[in-house]
Parts: structure tokens; sequence; C-alpha cells
């Protein structure tokens, strides 16, 4: 997350849905060092360095300390950053929203990619899902509608990052599944659905 004091705004990172772009973009364009705190930063086991270029820049102390581990404060919630008094009912709160097949979809193939080659065919783990993913079980079978308050939270589709801060938009994956897969996990989801046909509109 990042935690804009200067804008009185706070970004939460909700696992695969494109947030590490958005995350980025608030980097180049809106980051005090001075006063905004983040954990934000990827994990190196995943290949991802923003560490590298943004490590200097940011204040990410004040955090740190505060969470179990390094997921644990990349995806934090707006209730898990208001428990811990870093957040207040007066600021904004910014995050992606995606549509939850295709978030799906980025959570299997990143698994399989990451953590478990031998996960299996993708229509199996769908109509089993939630699937057994270890310890990412807790950022995974959350749906994106529970790290935020839906009510009172601006959305940024991923597909419209362009348009938000001129980057290229997000690309989704083209994989099909049967009627009866993706209906199952639109019925886990359908929360998150009918929050991003909601966001779809702006």
């Amino acid at each position: 997350m990042i935690i804009l004091n200067s804008r009185n705004q706070v970004l939460i990172r909700v696992p695969k849905t494109a947030s590490t772009s958005l995350a980025v973009q608030v980097y180049d364009n809106f980051l005090d060092p001075v006063i905004d705190v983040s954990y934000t930063i990827e994990d190196n086991t995943v290949g991802e360095f923003v560490e590298d270029s943004y490590r200097r820049e940011v204040n990410f102390k004040p955090i740190e300390h505060l969470f179990k581990d390094h997921m644990d404060a990349m995806h934090a919630s707006w209730w898990d950053l208001k428990e811990l008094n870093l957040v207040d009912d007066s600021m904004e709160i910014l995050t992606t929203i995606r549509h939850p097949i295709d978030r799906w979809l980025s959570i299997y193939y990143f698994h399989k990619k990451y953590f478990d080659p031998k996960l299996p065919p993708v229509e199996e783990v769908a109509l089993q899902w939630p699937y057994d993913m270890g310890k990412y079980n807790k950022w995974f079978h959350r749906t994106q509608t529970d790290f935020v308050d839906p009510y009172r939270t601006t959305y940024v589709n991923p597909k419209n990052l362009d348009y938000f801060f001129k980057v290229n938009p997000f690309r989704d994956r083209k994989t099909v599944l049967s009627a009866n897969a993706t209906k199952h996990l639109l019925d886990y989801y359908i929360i998150d659905y009918n929050h991003y046909v909601s966001a779809s509109t702006i």
C-alpha cells in the first residue's frame, strides 16, 4: 500500500489487479518522499525489482515493523491500516479493480509459474475453487472487496490505466473456461463482479 499523506489518499494494493502498475505511476507522479509512506516494493522471489529504483526515495521504515512479513504489508487492507491508526475516514481510498475471472486466471498462472508448477489444469482448479494455495490462501481466497470499503472507494480499472496515467493498458489473458467453471468462480466473486461492472461505467 501507499499512504499519500500529501494528498490525503491511500492506495490499497489488492493482489493480482495490476496494482504494481498503479503503484509505480503513483511513485513517478504523486509521491512526496518526505511525508508519504509506502510498503509496495515487489517480492524479489518473483523477479520484480521495483525496490532497486525506489528504495532510496520512499519512506519505508515507519511501515515495515508493523506487519508480520512483506506480503502482509504490501497487501494490507483498509481495515488493517485503520486498526494500526495509519489512516482515517477522511482519506480517499484508491485501488485497482479487475474482472474477477481475469483476476482469478492471473492468480492461477502466477502461482503455477512461481510456486507450484505441478498445479492441476486450470479448469480443474477453477471448479475446485477455493483451491489450497498454501500460505497465499489469505490473499488469493479473499475477494477484492475484502480489502476496501466498496462504497467509499475510487476504483481504477486496469484497462483504463492508460487513460488515468498514460501507460499501456493492462492486457488480460486469453484462457477459455467452461460455463460451469466460469459460473462457479463468479458465484464465489459475485460482489467483486457487481462492483467491477459499476466501476467500468465510470
